[in-house]
């Protein structure tokens, strides 16, 4: 799929975003993000809550803090990569909607120009024609309605903005290498199209890009280890490894539960590519250079060290593992002895279950929450399940032995996400907060 192609799928996704979407705080567990991006703006600690989000008027905090000592459990990422786009929304004078309007123009016109470029091979120019022009009194229509906001960082929720802003960037990416691995994926550009723009719709993504959560950025992550990993092998090329491995690092930073099973199925993936790849003579060096690729997921979860550090005094140690200390309001920091740390580290991973087919059929089926079952958010995902024995020996045939591997290193991705939130099963049916991960 060439850039023209790309920008026109790109152009319309963002359009939907800025035009519909409205950023906000969607659940409790946002209040965390508010919170730490407002004291880090302040210059002041993200350990504890200070009271910007999730307290009364009064400085009382609810039962989702207080129940918790007023720990802000969540790492340094958002934090800190939201702090630019929270400096322009603070700093803009609430000249941001404004902006926001001329960007939409912007893209209109670029919509435009790029429609009459792909219909004019078919001798078809006016659908571009129409698009610019409307552009025009769009952005007008803008102007006569606009009204500059009243920021006041104490008061407004502009870190709800500012984060969004930067989820938007984030959105830009994601589908950027969405399509990257399409057109690794299929040789037909029309195939690459339809699939970039199914992966986008048929999911929530552009749901929780106008949010805190930081499902946008794993996702986005996760798709730059998959395109490194495809990458690797169309080009049968080692270097591609160590970024592969840097990435997982770098996912740690964001959820480091998650980070850790990508990075299993990483090593595992390299690991057998290591021992079964016999195609072509490599030198020493490069060899060499390879076996010490899984180092470099350090690198990539040196920003969490340095966070884990600067918050909790210890590099090893998450805010999630702190002890509130219910009389003073403050957190104990937990025991950091290697021992201490691993216990903690599997009881995480660790699945924990009563009820194994209650739990299932609760998240699948029938959550005792009330929210929607996962089978109702991707009925997709059943279908599958019952048509896979058909495909199988319909493609038996017809699938090279790369695209098969292509194929197992696609699922191996996709049992890891489901495997680091198999370790919440009990609450992804009961609990309302977490259900949201499904």
């Amino acid at each position: 799929m060439n850039l023209t192609m790309k920008t026109l799928v790109i152009c319309p996704f963002l359009l939907v975003v800025i035009i519909l979407g409205t950023p906000m705080m969607f659940l409790t567990d946002e209040w965390i993000t508010g919170n730490q991006v407002h004291q880090l703006d302040q210059q002041h600690q993200i350990l504890i809550a200070e009271g910007k989000y999730g307290f009364f008027e009064n400085g009382t905090p609810y039962p989702y803090f207080s129940e918790r000592g007023n720990i802000l459990p969540y790492t340094t990422y958002l934090p800190l990569m939201a702090y630019p786009s929270l400096q322009i929304v603070k700093n803009g004078d609430g000249m941001v909607p404004f902006f926001m309007s001329g960007i939409c123009s912007i893209l209109f016109i670029l919509l435009g120009l790029l429609l009459q470029r792909v219909s004019s091979e078919k001798g078809k120019r006016e659908m571009g024609r129409i698009v610019v022009f409307l552009s025009i009194p769009f952005f007008f229509f803008n102007l006569i309605f606009y009204h500059p906001g009243v920021i006041h960082p104490e008061a407004s929720p502009i870190e709800i903005l500012g984060v969004g802003i930067f989820h938007l960037l984030i959105l830009l990416g994601l589908i950027w290498i969405i399509s990257l691995i399409c057109d690794l994926l299929f040789q037909d550009e029309l195939y690459s199209l339809f699939s970039t723009v199914v992966c986008i719709c048929c999911s929530s993504y552009l749901f929780w890009s106008m949010t805190l959560k930081d499902h946008i950025d794993s996702v986005f992550f996760v798709s730059l280890i998959m395109y490194t990993l495809l990458m690797f092998r169309k080009t049968n090329d080692y270097w591609f490894f160590p970024v592969s491995f840097m990435l997982c690092g770098l996912l740690t930073w964001i959820r480091p539960e998650y980070g850790f099973f990508i990075f299993i199925v990483v090593l595992g993936i390299f690991v057998i590519t290591l021992v079964s790849d016999t195609r072509r003579e490599r030198s020493m060096g490069t060899f060499g250079f390879a076996l010490l690729s899984p180092f470099f997921s350090i690198l990539g979860a040196i920003p969490l060290i340095i966070g884990n550090a600067l918050t909790t005094g210890h590099p090893w140690t998450l805010a999630w593992q702190l002890v509130p200390d219910s009389s003073s309001g403050s957190a104990i920091p937990a025991e950091t002895t290697p021992l201490i740390i691993s216990e903690t580290i599997m009881n995480r991973i660790t699945p924990h279950t009563d009820s194994l087919f209650r739990d299932v059929f609760g998240f699948l089926i029938a959550p005792e929450s009330l929210k929607m079952p996962l089978l109702s958010l991707t009925p997709v995902f059943l279908l599958g399940l019952f048509i896979l024995p058909f495909v199988y020996f319909y493609l038996k045939k017809r699938l090279e032995r790369e695209e098969w591997i292509i194929i197992i290193i696609l699922l191996s991705t996709s049992f890891a996400t489901i495997l680091a939130y198999a370790t919440s099963i009990t609450g992804l049916g009961t609990s309302i907060g977490v259900y949201p991960d499904v």
